[in-house]
Formats: C-alpha cells, structure tokens, sequence
C-alpha cells in the first residue's frame, strides 16, 4: 500500500504501523517527523520513519530491519 507517495507497505502491514502510531500519539503530537519502532507483521524489529501531518494522517517514508 502507498502512503501518500511514501514507502510502499502491504495493507496488513500499513494498518498495523498505522493503528500502533494512532494509540501513541500524545508522543508524536507535533513532531513534523518521527520514528516508531515496532514488530513487523514478520516478526521482525523495524523502525518506521514517518511525516506526521497530524493524528491519522502519516506519510511513512523509510523501514529499516532493527
């Protein structure tokens, strides 16, 4: 799945990351930018960079393996 031009996700993965970010936002809030770290839909870590346009509305842009 695209995210606004960003990196390309599988929509089980997207929602994922998505759904983790939204019910930690108070820790993102206002932060332009921001890396959340998580456990891949492959049972792996990865950090996942994103642009953050406010609540619900995330560009991630770069995964990296952890």
């Amino acid at each position: 799945m695209h995210d606004n031009n960003g990196l390309w996700l599988s929509a089980e993965e997207y929602k994922k990351i998505v759904s983790e970010i939204n019910s930690n936002y108070d820790f993102y809030n206002g932060k332009m930018f921001a890396a959340h770290i998580s456990v891949g839909i492959d049972n792996n870590y990865y950090i996942y960079y994103f642009v953050n346009r406010g609540f619900d509305d995330y560009t991630i842009v770069k995964r990296i393996k952890y």
